[in-house]
């Protein structure tokens, strides 16, 4: 990768006597990203740029040199992608009429200049020509290249299936490929969720902001070094890898494959089924009660390892489980943060075992309910000892919920049930 930039950046900060610190505080980015664009690691994002014109004061002949030195540290790379594309797919361009000529022109001008977006910029971001661009714009371009629309879709923000609308071309092949990728989905979730920008991505996997951003965009997939590198420096359980390395097996898929996936997931696939034992509590199912024989069975489909069921009865977990659920539970296996488990303890408190969330809070492991009324149970010892991970949970929708009444009904005495008797059949004959 061409290293202009680098080196204008370079001698302006020894020209003007700046420390890479003093000069990342003027303009309000970080001293790595600073230190990534003086030794060409990194190439300069087009905000930088905007933010770096906006903090010196450059004429305009210097503006323009360092756009130009910008364009061919950026454009043959980008040039290169697009064409090798291109060629690899050879996809025949559209032929469009005068008016959808003009109208898809207006569509992506008036976009363009929403977004306050220059000609030169998307030539940087896409490899399209400004030349071409223009004659696009202008509606003078009666035959287009589906792949222009989609580079030009993605930069804009547009929905690509309304773009392709704008020319009266959709393509069965088309509508599944403008999907949006499952590798953008995981990523966009996870930002939001735990509130992080591009830049602190970048920081901790080492990646580049402009890589990131087309892993977001869906622009590319990943390869297994940013997925290994995400996975290490995030902590993620084992559900987020799993989600993560699932989201772009997808996306690396043949559309092919997918669309033949698509068409048969009406099918019905044969699946072996194993018969597994239920058992009334977690002690019962994992043999430490004296009468611990199961009290039912399921079918289930077959899987590896040692698989169990077990009838939960309480709501300390009723956000997830509700009382009466039946859990089934893979014993013997490991259970991660954030992940509901079955757990044992040698002493006298919880005798019968119990069906919790295993939790890291303020450097202490805890057993957390998700119903909060019930406090956490801290792991202090070895007495409290993990025997499984819950797999599924099943609940039973056909369960009627007991009436609150009968449950106060539950607690009186033989004298206050005499007392409260006449009261109730008082108020039923009264109807």
């Amino acid at each position: 990768m061409s290293n202009e930039f680098g080196k204008y950046l370079s001698d302006f900060l020894d020209k003007n006597d700046y420390k890479i610190e003093s000069f990342a505080k003027k303009v309000g980015y970080s001293t790595g990203l600073i230190s990534h664009y003086t030794t060409g690691k990194r190439s300069p994002s087009y905000k930088f740029i905007e933010t770096f014109f906006q903090k010196f004061n450059f004429s305009i002949e210097e503006k323009q040199k360092i756009l130009e030195i910008v364009d061919r540290d950026k454009i043959p790379i980008s040039l290169q992608e697009f064409k090798s594309k291109e060629k690899s797919q050879m996809v025949s361009p559209f032929n469009i009429s005068d008016k959808q000529a003009i109208e898809l022109g207006k569509y992506l001008k008036k976009q363009r200049e929403k977004l306050d977006y220059s000609t030169n910029y998307i030539e940087i971001h896409t490899g399209i020509d400004k030349a071409d661009l223009s004659r696009i714009e202008n509606g003078k371009k009666k035959k287009i290249n589906p792949l222009y629309l989609k580079e030009l879709a993605k930069i804009l923000k547009l929905n690509q299936i309304e773009v392709f609308n704008k020319i009266g071309y959709i393509d069965d092949e088309y509508l599944f490929e403008t999907k949006k990728k499952e590798i953008s989905k995981f990523i966009e979730n996870f930002m939001k969720k735990n509130n992080y920008k591009l830049e602190y991505l970048s920081e901790m996997t080492g990646f580049s902001v402009a890589a990131i951003g087309h892993y977001k965009t869906g622009a590319r997939t990943p390869k297994d070094d940013f997925v290994e590198k995400f996975i290490e420096v995030f902590r993620l359980n084992n559900v987020e890898t799993e989600k993560l390395k699932l989201a772009v097996a997808m996306d690396r898929t043949p559309d092919l494959i997918k669309r033949k996936l698509k068409y048969n997931k009406n099918e019905i696939v044969e699946t072996d089924f194993i018969t597994i034992p239920v058992y009334s509590s977690v002690s019962a199912g994992l043999g430490c009660e004296v009468c611990s024989d199961p009290i039912d069975y399921l079918p289930y489909p077959k899987t590896t390892g040692e698989i169990i069921a077990i009838r939960v009865e309480g709501d300390s977990m009723k956000d997830t489980i509700p009382d009466g659920s039946t859990i089934v539970v893979k014993k013997n296996v490991m259970v991660e943060i954030g992940e509901i488990g079955v757990f044992l303890t040698n002493g006298i408190d919880y005798k019968e075992g119990f069906v919790k969330r295993l939790r890291h809070k303020n450097g202490t492991y805890v057993l957390e309910s998700d119903n909060k009324k019930y406090e956490d149970i801290k792991i202090k010892t070895s007495d409290i000892i993990a025997c499984g991970k819950v797999i599924k949970i099943m609940t039973d929708t056909n369960k009627k919920i007991k009436d609150p009444l009968y449950n106060y009904i539950d607690m009186l005495s033989e004298e206050q049930r005499k007392i409260i008797e006449p009261m109730l059949k008082g108020l039923v004959e009264k109807k």
